[in-house]
């Protein structure tokens, strides 16, 4: 019991003494931190966006096939890239379609992202699905809305058969 006794007052005199305050004639204030520490940075992150969406045929379409799919975006700003993926069915037998990332929306297209030669089209196999990459470089950063077009056929581009507008993945 003696023993106990002895520890709390030799515990409590060591923390009285580390916990008191000092007077070794330092003036804690002017203490500085040195330059190669205060220049320390955290290591630079791959800053990533990613971005989805299922894709929908648009209610002015009027043609026979009605592709549906999805695709995704990833953003890497550090890189300056945007690697782009859609998945398309029921677009028709064999057929190539061109699609893009677009700035804006479905309902307010304004126009390719990037370079559209960037863009390869999406061949479909003899049951219409398919799926195409897509690897962009940009400038960063990039900021508002986007979506994915699918176009009727390299001869009609200005026919959209399914869009859909991308919006954060978590």
């Amino acid at each position: 019991m003696r023993h106990v006794r002895y520890l709390a007052c030799a515990f409590g005199a060591v923390t009285f003494v580390a916990c008191a305050p000092s007077d070794n004639g330092i003036d804690d204030s002017t203490l500085a931190v040195s330059d190669s520490v205060a220049s320390m940075t955290a290591p630079t992150m791959a800053a990533t966006t990613m971005m989805s969406t299922t894709l929908g045929t648009p209610a002015n379409y009027t043609g026979a096939t009605r592709p549906t799919g999805t695709a995704s975006v990833t953003i890497d700003s550090t890189a300056g890239t945007l690697r782009a993926e859609i998945t398309v069915a029921n677009g028709g037998a064999d057929a190539q379609l061109p699609w893009h990332v677009h700035r804006g929306t479905c309902a307010d297209d304004q126009g390719v992202l990037g370079d559209a030669t960037a863009y390869e089209p999406i061949a479909l196999d003899d049951n219409g699905s398919g799926t195409a990459t897509a690897t962009v470089t940009l400038p960063m950063p990039l900021t508002g809305d986007y979506s994915v077009n699918v176009h009727q056929s390299s001869d009609q581009m200005d026919v959209i058969i399914a869009c859909g507008d991308l919006s954060k993945s978590m």
